[in-house]
């Protein structure tokens, strides 16, 4: 298997917002010298559970830190975006990383975000697409124009694009059947949070029929949890240490999720069994749902062969560190212990391409 890192950036202390962005470009160096494969930053805005506004700026810092690392936004919210901006910028970052830029993007899912950006919730799927195949058809055609209901670009040529070819490797983030299919359909490997193992089960099943469907191979790494974590050396001593934090973590994604108000909306009602476990907060329950990695290192080994349980050929996992007010000190340390003693012991599968991309399938897209 293959291990990258998810960064909120949140601000939940007394700590600067400066100082907690200093704190995670630090994060982004320590995990490439860990050996960590990938680093995501999200995207969110209007709350202080992500202060990350620009994640696309934390990817152009952290590639004049790093060397190897890959590193993406996880995700662009495409709705939230102009697709000739995005597709610039994702020419002038993959160009600045030297061709490491992995392109997340997914179609938002905080209901306060939407209405300062005047996106209605009904409407961003297909805001989503059309901004997809818009950015897609500008790095793979000399000149290009785009004509839907929410996308109108006259005939265009960017004059910068991106190193690799035919375009960065395209990450989605989902948590809803539609979103799956989508995936499946463009064959993009699908980063699902919060997501319950039984229900990322029958999603992986789900993801392969459609993905054969389509006349595709699952060339790349699949299905990617993406799981909160918190390693130290017993278990009673990262309960100890997470559970303040992490409760109040859970409780201010129900405020944001606003759960009642989403589950009046068509685009959203998957959400309600995560909701109802995150409202239970019984830890137990949640790391055997597969929701949260919390322990010694021998028992987030176990709750990654649990993992392994449910979805055959899990190839990669996308891990959150840095959440709450936990210290600097405390994810380091987390991340180490994951790295020096987890990680070996699921070791790397066969190379799949540039991590697991799904490259000969983006080739058969664009022409």
């Amino acid at each position: 298997m293959k291990f990258g890192i998810f960064s909120t950036v949140t601000k939940a202390d007394e700590r600067s917002v400066q100082q907690l962005f200093k704190e995670n470009l630090e994060q982004v160096v320590y995990a490439e010298q860990l050996g960590y494969d990938s680093f995501w930053f999200a995207e969110h805005h209007f709350s202080t559970y992500s202060m990350i506004a620009s994640p696309n700026l934390m990817v152009a810092s952290a590639a004049q830190r790093t060397k190897r690392i890959k590193l993406g936004p996880a995700v662009n919210v495409l709705p939230f975006h102009h697709p000739l901006r995005l597709a610039e910028e994702g020419a002038m970052l993959d160009m600045l990383s030297d061709g490491r830029l992995l392109w997340g993007i997914g179609r938002g899912i905080q209901p306060g975000e939407f209405i300062p950006w005047r996106v209605e919730h009904e409407q961003s799927r297909d805001i989503f697409d059309e901004t997809h195949q818009a950015v897609i058809r500008a790095w793979t055609h000399d000149t290009f124009s785009y004509q839907g209901r929410f996308v109108n670009i006259p005939q265009t040529r960017l004059e910068i694009r991106p190193v690799q070819k035919p375009h960065p490797p395209v990450w989605t983030a989902g948590l809803s059947e539609a979103s799956v299919r989508w995936a499946a359909q463009h064959n993009y490997p699908c980063m699902e949070v919060y997501t319950l193992l039984p229900i990322m089960q029958q999603h992986w099943a789900i993801y392969k029929a459609d993905n054969a469907k389509h006349g595709h191979t699952v060339d790349h790494v699949g299905l990617v949890p993406t799981r909160h974590v918190y390693v130290a050396e017993s278990d009673e001593q990262a309960k100890a240490e997470v559970l303040p934090t992490l409760a109040a973590r859970w409780q201010q994604l129900l405020k944001l999720a606003k759960p009642d108000e989403m589950a009046q909306s068509s685009s959203y009602s998957y959400l309600k069994g995560t909701f109802d476990a995150a409202a239970r907060g019984d830890l137990n329950e949640l790391m055997d749902l597969g929701m949260l990695l919390i322990g010694s290192p021998d028992t987030c080994v176990r709750l990654i062969k649990r993992h392994q349980e449910f979805l055959d050929d899990l190839q990669y996992m996308i891990l959150f560190f840095a959440y709450g007010s936990l210290s600097q000190q405390q994810v380091c340390r987390s991340m180490r212990l994951f790295a020096e003693e987890v990680m070996p012991e699921f070791p790397e599968p066969e190379a799949t391409g540039a991590a697991g991309n799904g490259r000969a399938a983006q080739e058969s897209q664009v022409s």
